[in-house]
């Protein structure tokens, strides 16, 4: 059975999935900092009769529409930049294995 080889150098790495993967941490860092601040996301907030929460482990903040939007695109962008991120990972392993 053939073993995977292993884990590349950082300087192995095509320039555009580092600057994908740090733009992923990069992300990350300010939603997690964003969510800090703001004492919770949107994703795991809610809307109730027009006013609008963020929740962070359990207690919600009341926020206006603006903050709530932001933080609802921040946490979808994060997603979407994590797994553009572990997407090209794999793609460019799966490349370099076979």
């Amino acid at each position: 059975m053939r073993r995977p080889p292993a884990a590349p150098a950082w300087r192995e790495l095509p320039r555009w999935l580092r600057a994908l993967s740090i733009l992923a941490l990069v992300n990350f860092g300010a939603f997690v900092i964003g969510a800090e601040y703001l004492h919770g996301d949107a994703l795991n907030g809610h809307v109730a009769a027009g006013h609008y929460f963020l929740s962070w482990h359990g207690t919600d903040t009341e926020v206006s529409r603006a903050v709530f939007t932001y933080s609802r695109d921040h946490a979808i962008s994060m997603l979407c930049t994590h797994a553009a991120a572990i997407i090209g990972w794999l793609a460019w392993r799966w490349r370099v294995v076979s």
